[in-house]
């Protein structure tokens, strides 16, 4: 019974051994491809407060992940986007809803670069969050694309409008003085236009 004991117990601490090996492992391939991606990738608790980003932050920002951590972050996004930031990423930790928005960052340089930034809920076998798992792409050449069609578009609705009214204007005149001929001449003209013999 002794001997079954003891072999139970090695069984279990030897099981243990190997899911924490496993678990380490896990966290280590993660921190691997969080560091290789080009995009600014972050972890968060369940509660929202951050615990992990990547050196890409550091990177991009000129600021220490201590800087970041936490709402550190805040302090590099354009102080126009943070109300409406702060207010969906409360949002989606209180729904469980996936975070998604577009933000400007403020680069080591002062610049501000257009960010698409979006997080998902990890969930547990019971469905409870775990963890958020997001990253930050940045956008910014697509947002300059986008103003330049969106002001294209607007130069072409315009010359639209402009070449409209021009085209109408030779149209109203024709117009006009079709009903001062047909006024005048009247009386000479029958009631298809043509001229009395």
């Amino acid at each position: 019974a002794v001997q079954t004991r003891d072999t139970n117990l090695n069984q279990a601490l030897s099981d243990r051994e190997e899911a924490l090996r496993a678990a380490e492992e896990a966290r280590e391939r993660f921190h691997f491809m969080a560091e290789s991606m080009p995009q600014k990738i972050f972890t968060a608790r369940p509660d929202g407060q951050t615990d992990y980003f990547n050196g890409q932050w550091t990177e991009f920002s000129g600021l220490s992940i201590e800087q970041v951590m936490n709402f550190g972050w805040m302090r590099i996004i354009h102080s126009d986007d943070v109300e409406a930031n702060v207010q969906l990423w409360r949002q989606s930790i209180e729904t469980g809803n996936p975070f998604h928005f577009q933000h400007r960052f403020r680069r080591f340089d002062g610049t501000y670069r257009w960010h698409l930034s979006r997080a998902h809920a990890m969930r547990d076998v019971n469905g409870n969050i775990s963890m958020w798992i997001g990253s930050s792409t940045d956008i910014h050449e697509q947002k300059e694309r986008e103003e330049e069609l969106r002001r294209a578009n607007d130069d072409l609705q315009q010359f639209a409008y402009a070449a409209s009214h021009d085209l109408q204007e030779p149209v109203r005149n024709v117009a006009v003085y079709s009903e001062i001929i047909s006024r005048r001449y009247q009386s000479q003209l029958d009631a298809d236009g043509r001229q009395f013999m």
